[in-house]
């Protein structure tokens, strides 16, 4: 069998938000103050969308890269050009707060993808989205999951069994809402004088104080949703509802938002024996001006850290440059490793600070294990090793996911995301009967991956039904318009079945998709 289907990670439909409204509003009516101070939070602007005439233009405006030249228009338009052909679309909502600077998306019939574009605060320029510089040609087809939208709007209308189809407007409220830290409005209206129906993170056990920010700030290797399990809500525990995996051993760098791992590292969160927590540095309700910052954190500082008892080991020449600043030596910013001209704050609060950039070393006896304080059955610990057996083409962790997912198979074989992690590595490991019994299988499911769908019309087409195989791709590209191996595989069996007009037809819908689809140009011109 042939893969060509898109890889379908572990993680692409897990860590749903709760069903919330967007009443921020509403709680503006008795908590003006600390409303109007949220609003000008990263948090609160995380999304939204875009306004055409606040787009940043100018300087960087235009770049070239990749063979392919991007011109930025004054009404939030991007024009790609390479390979003398062009393609154009428009910015209609973007992800980031601006601090480290914005992705954009642009929207293809309710279909959200990730523009090749973003904007870079720190060089003030536009350059390649995160991840798109190391692609080799121009991709206008990279699906938004709910998995990243969840972590930066509030309210996201995902139609279901889709992969990037959303409800219009696709979300509610751009940034993150009241309730993703207090729980339900609705409940605490209704019951205004129980102070008991909102959640105050404050004043939760440590458990569940802290899984209110590692909702979106604990990262780690691998993510993956419990089955069955409620979505988390504030006030519940962040693993009743979602496994985060780390490695046993090695080092790695740490993405962009894992601030919560790199606390739970250091010395400071250790010796608090539970104390300490992001708030007591961080005040979720404003921002700090960076006039202040030096204060700020300092005073923080020394709710632990007395200046009777504190010993600054620094030389005198490096006490006289930074004054008394603490997190100017113990909280550095350093390069983020997983997004280029971006720089995030060492939340290990080491004593000395790092002289040399993360690296990723991961030995070979290197093993997955949930996050300290949390617990993952067979199905969660071979779901996140099979995400990495696929994305390292690591045969090691596939065996490994092989060992775990088999048996969870055979408890629950109606289990999509099960079932297609663990065909996907038995085609891999060249038991090709074993995976098409199984994608055949989860191509039943309404909610089986778009990737499954395009493999089990493989094993369709290699058994003599045609037909059968072309329903399963256009139910794939339903799923998800971006899926090329199911656009080519479609045209090809259409073309060959004698529909030789709606295979040219799907091909040119790919094009209108993506300009820069070659192996559908190609294809197209073999039809002529």
């Amino acid at each position: 069998m042939s893969r060509l289907a898109a890889l379908a990670l572990a993680g692409a439909a897990l860590f749903p938000a709760p069903a919330f409204a967007a009443k921020d509003e509403v709680c503006a009516r008795c908590h003006r103050a600390i409303y109007d101070t949220y609003e000008s939070t990263p948090m609160a602007r995380a999304s939204g969308a875009v306004n055409a005439e606040q787009t940043p233009t100018g300087s960087g405006s235009e770049f070239t890269t990749a063979g392919a030249t991007f011109h930025l228009g004054p009404a939030a338009e991007v024009q790609i050009t390479a390979d003398n052909h062009i393609a154009a679309h428009q910015l209609r909502y973007f992800i980031g707060a601006g601090v480290a600077g914005r992705s954009y998306l642009y929207e293809v019939g309710n279909y959200l993808f990730q523009s090749p574009v973003a904007w870079y605060s720190s060089i003030r320029q536009w350059n390649l989205s995160p991840g798109y510089e190391k692609s080799s040609g121009v991709n206008l087809t990279r699906p938004v999951e709910t998995s990243c939208l969840n972590c930066h709007a509030t309210g996201v209308h995902l139609v279901a069994n889709t992969l990037n189809r959303y409800q219009q407007p696709p979300f509610e409220r751009g940034g993150i809402s009241c309730e993703r830290c207090h729980g339900s409005a609705e409940e605490h209206l209704a019951l205004v004088t129980n102070k008991t129906a909102i959640v105050n993170p404050a004043k939760l056990d440590p458990a569940r104080r802290e899984s209110v920010c590692a909702q979106c700030h604990l990262t780690g290797v691998v993510r993956i949703a419990k089955a069955g399990a409620h979505p988390y809500a504030p006030g519940s525990v962040l693993a009743e509802s979602t496994s985060v995996f780390i490695w046993t051993e090695g080092e790695r760098p740490l993405p962009a938002n894992s601030h919560f791992e790199q606390l739970a590292r250091s010395a400071c969160w250790r010796m608090s024996q539970g104390r300490m927590w992001c708030g007591t540095c961080h005040d979720p309700h404003r921002a700090v001006a960076p006039a202040e910052r030096a204060q700020y954190y300092r005073a923080r500082c020394e709710t632990c850290h007395s200046r009777s008892a504190r010993v600054c080991a620094a030389p005198i020449a490096t006490r006289r440059r930074i004054g008394d600043n603490c997190i100017a030596c113990h909280m550095v910013s350093r390069p983020a490793a997983t997004v280029q001209h971006a720089a995030q704050t060492d939340h290990t609060i080491p004593r000395r600070p790092a002289t040399s950039p993360d690296t990723t070393v991961i030995p070979d006896d290197a093993q997955l294990a949930p996050f300290p304080g949390s617990a993952a059955t067979e199905r969660e610990t071979g779901l996140a090793y099979a995400e990495q057996a696929l994305a390292r083409n690591n045969r090691r962790f596939g065996m490994r996911a092989i060992e775990l997912l088999t048996p969870a198979y055979s408890a629950h074989p109606n289990d999509s995301q099960i079932a297609d992690q663990l065909a996907q590595l038995l085609d891999k490991a060249g038991r090709q009967n074993q995976a098409c019994e199984i994608f055949q299988h989860v191509a039943r499911n309404s909610d089986a991956p778009a990737a499954a769908l395009v493999n089990a019309g493989i094993c369709l087409v290699n058994a003599g039904r045609t037909e059968d195989a072309i329903a399963l791709w256009q139910q794939a590209l339903a799923k998800n318009p971006g899926e090329e191996s199911a656009r080519l595989n479609l045209a090809v069996a259409l073309y060959r079945s004698g529909n030789s007009t709606q295979a040219r037809g799907a091909l040119e819908d790919g094009l209108r998709l993506d300009p820069f689809f070659t192996r559908a140009r190609d294809l197209l011109a073999k039809m002529r």
